[in-house]
């Protein structure tokens, strides 16, 4: 769990409480029953609020679990889910080398 701080000049500063779930699936992708059992997950690890879970993969999203998570992301609950499949991870790394070094990432 981190707090994500946002920083607005119009609203101040919001907080934002973050979980984090990582799989390392080479061969196998995020699913719906995947995205269901997290969202149960979820509610457990409450009080407080869980505001956003970032689902970190070194696989991919299947379509209809990114078809899933975008209908939830702009429906009226409260948490939104955040996909980072391996391409996004590779983003970030490219901005980090010192992670690369430091955790002896390929």
């Amino acid at each position: 769990s981190v707090d994500r701080i946002i920083k607005d000049s119009l609203g101040g500063i919001t907080r934002r409480r973050v979980i984090i779930q990582c799989k390392h699936w080479l061969t196998k992708s995020i699913a719906v029953n995947d995205i269901a059992t997290l969202q149960a997950q979820m509610k457990l690890l409450e009080p407080p609020r869980v505001d956003v879970c970032i689902v970190v993969t070194s696989g991919r999203f299947t379509a209809d679990a990114v078809a899933l998570i975008e209908k939830e992301n702009q429906s009226d609950k409260a948490l939104m889910i955040e996909m980072w499949p391996e391409s996004h991870l590779e983003t970030i790394l490219a901005k980090r080398p010192d992670l690369i070094a430091d955790f002896k990432l390929r």
